[in-house]
């Protein structure tokens, strides 16, 4: 499977634009304050290094388990950036983003991705240990 199959679903590029938008297209003090969101209720703030690239299925299993786990503190964040942000641009993103985190679509396909991505993500890393041949590999996964 490749990333490339996705490219003409809406529902994934949906996906893409939330995750990518929540944690690399941010300043730093929106991060700061999407930390802080995390510090309140004690969850543990987390942020994915990347959602495509070589690494995808890995990078994006650990994408959706943070935006999943997070859940609440990055919507209360995204709202508080709505209410508070002087510049339009900055709020209309934020806007976007609280839409898109709030679809029923979006985030059922968050979790049909999850649970595809994540036997992918296990098959690929025993794929990739120097220990297994690829009859034990299959044997494995049979």
């Amino acid at each position: 499977m490749t990333q490339g199959q996705y490219k003409n679903d809406k529902l994934y590029d949906d996906v893409i634009t939330l995750l990518m938008g929540l944690y690399y297209h941010k300043s730093p003090k929106q991060h700061q304050n999407l930390r802080q969101t995390f510090e309140a209720p004690k969850q543990v703030s987390a942020f994915p290094t990347g959602v495509d690239g070589n690494n995808w299925v890995d990078h994006m299993v650990l994408a959706i388990e943070i935006f999943v786990k997070s859940y609440k503190a990055i919507n209360r964040q995204l709202e508080y950036e709505v209410r508070k942000f002087s510049m339009v641009t900055a709020a209309d993103k934020s806007r976007g983003y609280l839409m898109l985190s709030t679809i029923s679509d979006v985030l059922g396909y968050i979790h049909i991705l999850l649970d595809t991505l994540k036997p992918l993500k296990c098959l690929s890393m025993t794929l990739q240990s120097n220990n297994n041949t690829l009859a034990e590999v299959q044997e494995k996964w049979q």
